[in-house]
């Protein structure tokens, strides 16, 4: 019996060791593979029956990835071959066994993308929400970042809500340097892509590089010669910073058709080379040929006018602002072809001793100021192009311009014939088409560029006149409006 007892206990001996050795095991298998996220694999425990979605990264290129995935019984919903990856939906099971094998880079959950966004509740203006473009911001997760508006003006200003994406050129040769004196181009810029770290301001697209191109001189003076050195400047330098957006609150002073002007020339040239050129369309009002002057008249821009959006995010308030122009241009283009909010903007101010500041001290708060104009609504429309670019980088003129004024909304105030009020949240949802049409579809250029190679002819005898070196901010500005800015609160 004593033998039979030993043989017995010996037999519960080894069963409790085996036992052992395999909770060792089992231990084993417990611990993270390497291989596998530390996110995964906790989802991956807490998953029960259900399966896990997972990216899963080959080791290298020696492996053979179709093999690896066959090899486990795994079909992939998805592969980027540019990573050697797959998107798959996993049992925790697999994702063990998978985190083993020597085939696999890594493995990591398919989590949701958060939505970098901005908090509205701080924002002291409506103008974002109004047009859309808030919606970009919270439900697309754009911001502008790494897209560079051009802004050709009076200058810019260093202000604590650009200075770190801004970038100063002077190309008017009377002008000292890049500074703004007037105010009027700090303003517009802000409008594009200032942010406030308060979050109270906050522009279009702000985080987007502003390229502010000084064409005035020191005065806030300029004539469509500095104009086209400004453009020229852009032309050569648009792939060095990126520059897929102009922004032109600004207007020649002589009516001229869009086939003989050179500004109108200058900016389809910038057309031509992939960047949207927008551009205000003026404040005259409904006034006999108030849209026929350049840039605005020109079919290979977007020209934009201002809403009156009484300072509401509701819509039944909102109308055409009185003095923006708009009409039919001296070649038969309705103008503008999109609206966005122009009235009682508030935006970055140049500094207390700009003229603007001097001349409204009672629209100034802080480092800020409020102005009216289609200079206000220009660069609401260019900061949602940043946008658009930004989801949609593919995208040309000609599409992006399509998408805008496709999308676009009616509103209370419209006067008939009209343009829409730009939706940025539409048009990025029209955007999602394949292909985007393009507008402008069978339109002649200016005929003073080449077809062939689009090189322009600048020997064209009526570009060589006075005409255009005529300054037209003659007198003390703002005798005019020819930057847009329109003096109504």
């Amino acid at each position: 019996m004593r033998g039979r007892s030993t043989w017995i206990v010996g037999l519960l001996l080894l069963a409790l060791s085996m036992a052992g050795g395999l909770t060792k095991i089992s231990e084993a298998h417990e611990e993270r593979p390497d291989r596998v996220d530390p996110h995964l694999w906790a989802e991956s425990k807490k998953a029960g029956g259900q399966k896990v979605p997972v990216i899963i990264q080959v080791a290298g290129p020696g492996q053979d990835g179709e093999l690896l995935l066959k090899r486990h019984g795994i079909k992939a919903d998805d592969q980027f071959g540019f990573i050697g990856g797959y998107r798959a939906e996993l049992p925790a099971a697999v994702v063990e066994r998978l985190g083993r094998d020597e085939a696999v880079r890594y493995i990591s959950l398919d989590a949701p993308v958060e939505l970098h966004g901005y908090d509205l509740t701080p924002l002291q203006t409506v103008y974002n929400q109004v047009a859309g473009v808030a919606d970009g911001w919270n439900m697309w997760g754009l911001t502008g970042r790494g897209i560079s508006v051009a802004v050709l003006d009076t200058g810019v200003n260093s202000h604590d809500d650009i200075k770190q994406r801004l970038t100063v050129v002077r190309t008017n040769i009377r002008a000292m340097n890049g500074n703004d004196a007037n105010g009027h181009g700090t303003h517009v810029a802000g409008i594009i892509a200032g942010r406030a770290g308060n979050g109270a301001y906050l522009g279009a697209a702000p985080e987007a590089n502003i390229i502010a191109i000084k064409i005035a001189d020191d005065l806030g003076r300029s004539s469509e010669g500095d104009l086209l050195r400004g453009l020229q400047w852009v032309y050569d330098n648009r792939s060095a910073y990126n520059i897929r957006v102009v922004n032109l609150s600004v207007s020649a002073s002589q009516e001229v058709g869009y086939r003989q002007s050179a500004i109108d020339a200058a900016v389809e040239q910038l057309w031509r080379a992939g960047i949207v050129v927008v551009v205000a369309s003026g404040n005259r009002g409904n006034a006999e040929g108030a849209v026929n002057f350049p840039p605005a008249n020109d079919p290979f821009v977007i020209t934009v006018g201002a809403l009156d959006d009484a300072g509401t995010l509701s819509a039944a308030d909102d109308s055409l602002a009185s003095f923006s122009s708009y009409g039919t241009t001296q070649d038969g283009f309705k103008k503008p072809e999109i609206v966005a909010p122009g009235r009682k903007i508030v935006s970055l101010l140049g500094g207390p001793t700009v003229t603007l500041a001097k001349m409204y001290p009672d629209r100034v708060t802080g480092t800020y100021i409020r102005l009216s104009g289609t200079s206000m609504s220009a660069p609401v429309v260019a900061g949602a192009v940043a946008l658009l670019l930004e989801r949609y980088p593919q995208l040309t003129p000609d599409q992006v311009k399509y998408l805008l004024v496709g999308s676009g909304q009616t509103y209370p105030g419209r006067p008939v014939g009209t343009a829409p009020l730009i939706n940025l949240r539409s048009a990025l949802e029209l955007g999602r088409q394949m292909p985007v049409p393009a507008a402008n579809q069978g339109l002649a250029w200016n005929p003073g560029i080449d077809p062939a190679t689009g090189a322009v002819n600048w020997g064209n005898a009526y570009w060589e006149n006075a005409y255009w070196e005529n300054a037209y901010w003659e007198n003390a500005y703002p005798a005019n409006a020819d930057y847009m800015f329109f003096n109504f609160d």
